[in-house]
Order: C-alpha cells, then sequence, then structure tokens
C-alpha cells in the first residue's frame, strides 16, 4: 500500500473542513430554531406558525446530523459518503442554475457564489489524488 491511499489528500481535508462547518452551523441553526420556537416575537418576525418553526428546527437539526456523519465519512475515506456529498452538490448545482435562469442577474451573488462553492467541492473531490484515496 502506497503512502498516497495512506494519506488524506489536502483537497479532500478541505472538504471535510468544509462539511464540518455546515454540519455545525446547521446543528446551531435547528437548536436556536427549537428554542425560538417559543418565543412570540420571533415566529411573527419570520411570519411563521409555531408548528412551522418547531418543524424548521427539527429538520435543520436532522439535516446538520446526517452532514456530520457524512463528514465523519469523507475523513475515512468512504465512497458512499463521497456519493452523498456529489448528488448534494449536483442537485445545487441544478438548482442555482435555475434560480440563475428563473430571476436573472439579480439572483447573481447568491447563486454565483453557491454554484463556485458546489463545482469547488467536486473539484476537490474529484480530482487525481482525492480519486487514488477514495480508490483504495
Amino acid at each position: 500500500m502506497s503512502d498516497m491511499t495512506k494519506t488524506r489528500p489536502g483537497s479532500v481535508t478541505t472538504v471535510v473542513v468544509l462539511t464540518w462547518i455546515v454540519a455545525v452551523l446547521d446543528i446551531l441553526g435547528g437548536i436556536a430554531f427549537l428554542g425560538l420556537s417559543r418565543s412570540d416575537a420571533f415566529k411573527d418576525a419570520l411570519e411563521l406558525s409555531s408548528g412551522d418553526t418547531l418543524w424548521w428546527g427539527l429538520g435543520t437539526l436532522i439535516i446538520g446530523i446526517i452532514t456530520a456523519i457524512v463528514a465523519i465519512g469523507l475523513s475515512v475515506g468512504a465512497r458512499g459518503a463521497r456519493t452523498l456529498v456529489t448528488i448534494v452538490m449536483v442537485a445545487r448545482l441544478a438548482f442555482f442554475v435555475y434560480v440563475l435562469i428563473a430571476i436573472g442577474l439579480g439572483g447573481l451573488a447568491g447563486a454565483g457564489l453557491s454554484i463556485i462553492s458546489a463545482l469547488l467541492i467536486l473539484g476537490l473531490l474529484y480530482n487525481k489524488r482525492s480519486n487514488e484515496y477514495f480508490a483504495r
């Protein structure tokens, strides 16, 4: 077994770090929504019902936990985690291309950044060293 298959490439490490950041933000956001689901001022500001806020918080928390599990899988070279991240990034690309088409250049800032980040993550996951790492 060569050193290439034992050592996680920097590109995969970057994706792992980005995935952990998203997971932690989702978990904290989910907890915050759950806590704020009892706040009338918060619900009124967002025009959400108590049930909507509760479900939003639970959904965000669950997504955060799943994202953390995917980050762990990526860090150990699990192909399934790589596949899941790929599916999510391709879906994000399709959605934000649709956003650009639907709303035009008015959505360029947010949609453009999302498209670039998805392409960056896919590029990092599918370069030569990453391919070798996940092929082991």
